[in-house]
C-alpha cells in the first residue's frame, strides 16, 4: 500500500465563502469529496474549497504556503487554483499536489511528492471543523448509472409531479457527448415563476430553456403517440397504414426516427430535428438503458444479476453458482457485454452447471472410506486365480506394472465373481473383486486356440470352418443365423461348461458321474456303474450335425462326418487334461522324507540383444536353449515342501532325450541328499516323450541309487503353471536386466539377469554325446519301471495314470528298439551351479485345506526379486 509522506499543516486563514462560486452554476468544483470520511456512512460528505484558505507546512526546514485563489493556472476564473510560495519562489497548478511538487522541485531538484489533501489540512478533523463551521447547506451527488447529478441548492412545493421540488433548486450535470464528443454543462434552476435550463460550454452560457415546469422547455425531439393524441379523438385506434403516412411526413419534414427499442418493446417512438439526430438517439438509448423512458425488463434482469454478482464472493459457491443459472442460455459475449464478467468464470459457470444444476446448492460429494484389504482376502484373490479352472497363465508374457504373468481368464468377469463369491462368501465385495481384475494382467479372449495346438485344431478351428461353409451354402438368413447361434452356444458350452461337469477327487482318482457324458471312468473304459442321465448339452452336438447335414449338400457331409469327429476329440482332450492336471496336488499331498517331484520344461528359446519377442518373432533365430528342472522335496520336521529351480542353458538350440538326460542328470549329481524315489510330471513333447529316454531312466537305479515311481506326461496346455509361472518370471527378469542397459549377448548374461529369483540355480551345460531319437509312444501318458519281482528290468506304459491296460517292455525287447547299442550314463560339462539368494518354500498340501492345494500354483507370483 502506497502511504503519504507525515507533515505538520497548521491553517493560517480558513478562508471565505464565495455564493456565486460554491452555490454558483460551477459550484460541483468548489466542493472537496472527504473519501476517507465516506468510508463508514450511507451519506456522502463535502467540504468547500474556500477562496483564500491558506495552509503552512514545513518540509526541510523550508516555509511553504498554498493559497487557494478564484481562477486556475489555465486563467479560468470559475475554477479554484492553488497558489504556492517558499521565500521568492511562487507557482499555481489546478491542484495542491502540483503547486506544492513544482515549487519543491525547484528549491531541491527532486521530484518528490506530497499529498494536495494532507498539504491543505483536508485530513485534519480540527481544520475540518473549522472551514465547515459557517456552512448553511452542503451539497449532494445523486449517481444513476453513468450519470452523475450535483445537487447544490434545495426548495420545496406542492407539486406531486415535480417529487415536491420547488423554488432554489439548483442542480448541475456534466455531459460529454453533447453535440458530438464535447464536453457541456447543464444547469437546472426551479424560481418562482418558471424553470429554467442553462447549457454552458467552456465557462460560457450557450443556451437558456425557460419554461413552466422542468419538462416544458423547448426541444427537438417529440413523442409521436402523444403528439397525435391531441390531434385524434379520444381512444382513437391508428391502423398501421395511418401511422405509417405519418412517419413518411416526418420524414420529409426532416425528421429523424430516434428511438432507441424496437416496437414489441414499447409503443413509444421519439422523433428529432435536431442538426445532430445521433446524439438525441445515443441519449436516449442511455436513459432507456437506465429504465428512465419504459420500463426495460431486459435490463432490469441484466442489472438485478449483476448487483447479485458484486455482492457474492469470487468462488464456486458465490459467483461461480449465481451465474450458472443462465450462464448456459447465453453466449460468451452477451455475458461478457451485460455482466463485465470474465471468460474463464463463464466457463467455471458451466462446468457448476453440469456438476451441480442451475444455482443449486454444491452437492455434498460422498464421503468414501477406504480400508485396506486384510492379508486373508488378497490370498483368497490369489489363490482364486492359481487354478487352470479359472486362468490360462502364459509362459512368457507378463504385466509390466506387477511383472507377474498375464493371466487369461477361462469365463466373463460376472462368471467368475459368481463363483468367487460362492466359494468365499465372507470374502472381498464385487466391486474390489472387479477393481482388482482391471489392468493388463488378466486378459479375456473368446478364443484362446493359440494356447494350445490342439484346442485351436479341433475345437477354435472346427466351429470357424462350420460357420464359413454355413455362410456359403446357406442363402435364408432367419436359417444362416439360427445356425450360426447354435454353433457358438455349443462351442462356449464345450469350451466352459464341459469341463467343469467332469470330477476327479482330491487324492487324483476320477469319480463317477451318472450322467454318462460326463463320467470320467466311462471315458477312460473303466466303469462297471449305471448311467442313468444324459446331458441335453452334449447330446445337442449331434443333434446339431444331423442338422447341418439336412441343410447342406451331400458333398460336405463327409466333412461334417470329420468335424464331429474332431469335436469329440475335444471333448476327450478335455478330459485327459482335466484328469492329468489333478494329479500335481495329489501326487505332492503324499511326499514323504524319501521321496521328491519334478516337473521339467523347456523355456522358449532366448534371444541376444532382446528378451521380448514372442514366439512367432524369434523363429528361425539362434539363441540359447533353457532347460528347468523344479524339484519339489519335503522339509525334515515340518510339513512345509522345498522348491528348487535348476536352469540349465546351452549354446546348442536343440531339445532332446539326450540333453533332457543331461539335465536331469546335472540335477542328481549337484544334490546333496537324493531322494530313494522320483515322480516325474512333463508335457506330452518329443524331447520328453520318446523311447530312448524312457531306456535312459531304466538305468538310474545303477547309476544314481533312484527308483523311478513313474513318468507322466500331461496333455497340451496342461497344468504345469508352476514352471510356466517361473519362466515369466525368468523373462521379467530379463526385460529389466535389459532396461537397466544390459545386453543379453552371451549364456553368462542370462545368469546374471536371473540369479536373484527364489530357489533358482542357474548352470552351463554342454553335451558330450549326441544320440538318435525312437519315436512311437505317444499314446501312452505314464510310464513306471521296475526294479524287483520277476519282471525286474521291464518298463510299464498305459495311457493314463490308474487307466487301461498295461503294455511291458522287457530288457530283451528293450535292446532290440536301441538296436543293441550301449546306453552309458550321460557325462555333460556342466559349470557350477549358482546359489539362490533365497529360498523358496511352500506348505504342504492338506487333503482338508482346499486352499493349499491351490496354493501350489501360486507361489510363484511371488519370485520377483
Amino acid at each position: 500500500m502506497k502511504k503519504h509522506r507525515q507533515a505538520d499543516v497548521s491553517l493560517i486563514s480558513p478562508g471565505e465563502l464565495v455564493e456565486a462560486l460554491h452555490y454558483g452554476p460551477y459550484s460541483r468544483y468548489w466542493w472537496h469529496f472527504l473519501s476517507d470520511l465516506n468510508k463508514d456512512s450511507n451519506e456522502t460528505v463535502y467540504l468547500p474549497i474556500r477562496v483564500q484558505q491558506k495552509s503552512k507546512i514545513i518540509l526541510n526546514e523550508h516555509e511553504f504556503i498554498v493559497t487557494i485563489v478564484a481562477g486556475n493556472k489555465e486563467n479560468n476564473n470559475f475554477l479554484p487554483g492553488y497558489l504556492c510560495q517558499s521565500e521568492n519562489i511562487v507557482e499555481i497548478a489546478n491542484d495542491p499536489t502540483n503547486a506544492i511538487s513544482e515549487v519543491y522541485f525547484k528549491i531541491f531538484e527532486t521530484k518528490t511528492r506530497y499529498s494536495g489533501v494532507q498539504i491543505m489540512g483536508w485530513n485534519d478533523e480540527n481544520i475540518i471543523k473549522e472551514l465547515c463551521k459557517d456552512v448553511f447547506f452542503v451539497p449532494r451527488l445523486i449517481s444513476l448509472e453513468q450519470i452523475k447529478i450535483f445537487v447544490y441548492g434545495v426548495g420545496y412545493s406542492s407539486r406531486t409531479d415535480w417529487f415536491y421540488a420547488g423554488p432554489g433548486y439548483k442542480s448541475s450535470l456534466l455531459y460529454n457527448k453533447y453535440r458530438g464528443n464535447t464536453m457541456a454543462l447543464f444547469i437546472s434552476k426551479i424560481e418562482e415563476t418558471k424553470c429554467i435550463l442553462e447549457i454552458h460550454q467552456n465557462q460560457k452560457c450557450k443556451r437558456i430553456i425557460e419554461g413552466e415546469s422542468p419538462i416544458d422547455q423547448e426541444s427537438p425531439l417529440i413523442e409521436l403517440n402523444n403528439e397525435l393524441q391531441e390531434i385524434y379523438p379520444v381512444d382513437y385506434q391508428f391502423s398501421s397504414r395511418e401511422l405509417g403516412a405519418w412517419k413518411t411526413f416526418l420524414r420529409a419534414a426532416g425528421a429523424h426516427d430516434v428511438t432507441p427499442w424496437t416496437h414489441e418493446t414499447s409503443q413509444y417512438q421519439f422523433w428529432s430535428k435536431s442538426s445532430c439526430p445521433k446524439q438525441d438517439y445515443a441519449l436516449l438509448t442511455q436513459l432507456y438503458q437506465m429504465g428512465i423512458l419504459v420500463e426495460n425488463s431486459t435490463q432490469t434482469f441484466w442489472q438485478c444479476f449483476n448487483h447479485t454478482l458484486k455482492d457474492n464472493k469470487k468462488n464456486f459457491d458465490g459467483k461461480r453458482r449465481i451465474l450458472s443459472i443462465i450462464a448456459d442460455d447465453f453466449t460468451y459475449d452477451e455475458l461478457q457485454e451485460n455482466l463485465g464478467v470474465g471468460r474463464h468464470t463463464i466457463l467455471e459457470s458451466r462446468k457448476y452447471t453440469r456438476t451441480n444444476g442451475y444455482g443449486a446448492p454444491v452437492l455434498n460429494k460422498p464421503t468414501f472410506h477406504r480400508t485396506k484389504f486384510v492379508p486373508e482376502q488378497l490370498k483368497q484373490f490369489e489363490l482364486f486365480f492359481s487354478t487352470k479352472e479359472h486362468v490360462n497363465m502364459s509362459s512368457y508374457k507378463t504385466d509390466n506394472k506387477s511383472g507377474l504373468p498375464v493371466l487369461y481368464l477361462q469365463d466373463h468377469k460376472q462368471a467368475l465373481w459368481n463363483q468367487f463369491h460362492e466359494k468365499y462368501p465372507n470374502g472381498m465385495k464385487r466391486t474390489s473383486f472387479m477393481t482388482q481384475l482391471n489392468g493388463k494382467r488378466f486378459v479375456y479372449k473368446e478364443n484362446l486356440g493359440g494356447l494350445c495346438s490342439e484346442c485351436n485344431e479341433c475345437g477354435y478351428q472346427v466351429f470357424a470352418n462350420i460357420e464359413e461353409l454355413v455362410n456359403i451354402n446357406i442363402t435364408n438368413l432367419l436359417l444362416r443365423n439360427e445356425l450360426i447361434g447354435v454353433a457358438q452356444n455349443l462351442r462356449c458350452y464345450l469350451r466352459r461348461d464341459y469341463p467343469k461337469q467332469l470330477n476327479v477327487s482330491q487324492n487324483g482318482i476320477a469319480v463317477h458321474n451318472s450322467c454318462l457324458s460326463h463320467c470320467l471312468r466311462h471315458a477312460f473304459g473303466d466303469c462297471e456303474e449305471i448311467h442313468s442321465n444324459t446331458c441335453i448339452n452334449c447330446k445337442n452336438l449331434f443333434i446339431f450335425f444331423e442338422n447341418l447335414k439336412k441343410h447342406l449338400p451331400l458333398d460336405q457331409h463327409e466333412n461334417l462326418d470329420g468335424y464331429q469327429k474332431q469335436l469329440i476329440a475335444f471333448m476327450s482332450h478335455h478330459a485327459r487334461k482335466i484328469y492329468l492336471n489333478a494329479q500335481l496336488p495329489a501326487i505332492l499331498s503324499q511326499l514323504d522324507d524319501d521321496e521328491a517331484l519334478m516337473i521339467v520344461d523347456y523355456k522358449m528359446r532366448i534371444n541376444p540383444k532382446k528378451a521380448r519377442e514372442t514366439k512367432d518373432e524369434w523363429f528361425g533365430k539362434r539363441g540359447w536353449t533353457l532347460h528347468t528342472v523344479l524339484l519339489y522335496t519335503k522339509e525334515q520336521n515340518t510339513d512345509n515342501l522345498n522348491i528348487n529351480a535348476y536352469d540349465h542353458w546351452s549354446g546348442d538350440t536343440k531339445q532332446d532325450a539326450w540333453f533332457t538326460a543331461s539335465s536331469l542328470h546335472g540335477v542328481l549329481e549337484t544334490l546333496e541328499k537324493k531322494p530313494k524315489y522320483i515322480t516325474i510330471i512333463s508335457d506330452n513333447g518329443g524331447h520328453y516323450h520318446n523311447t530312448e529316454l524312457m531306456i535312459i531312466l531304466s538305468h538310474w537305479k545303477e547309476w544314481y541309487d533312484v527308483y523311478i515311481n513313474k513318468w507322466i506326461f500331461l496333455e497340451a496346455g496342461g497344468g504345469k503353471s508352476t514352471i510356466d509361472s517361473h519362466h515369466a518370471q525368468i523373462t521379467h527378469a530379463i526385460k529389466r536386466y535389459v532396461k537397466l542397459g544390459y545386453e543379453i549377448a552371451s549364456g553368462e548374461d542370462i545368469e546374471m539377469a536371473i540369479k536373484g529369483l527364489f530357489g533358482t540355480h542357474v548352470a552351463n551345460l554342454q553335451q558330450k554325446q549326441k544320440i538318435g531319437t525312437i519315436t512311437g509312444i505317444r499314446n501312452w501318458n505314464e510310464f513306471t519301471w521296475v526294479y524287483d519281482g520277476e519282471e525286474a528290468g521291464y518298463i510299464y506304459a498305459r495311457p493314463l495314470p490308474k487307466f487301461g491296460e498295461l503294455n511291458k517292455f522287457s530288457p530283451n525287447k528293450i535292446q532290440k528298439i536301441v538296436k543293441n547299442r550301449i546306453i552309458v550314463k550321460p557325462d555333460p560339462i556342466i559349470s557350477e551351479h549358482s546359489n539362490p539368494q533365497k529360498s523358496w518354500n511352500i506348505p504342504k498340501i492338506d487333503h482338508q485345506d482346499t486352499d493349499t492345494i491351490e496354493s501350489l500354483e501360486n507361489q510363484m507370483n511371488e519370485l520377483v526379486s
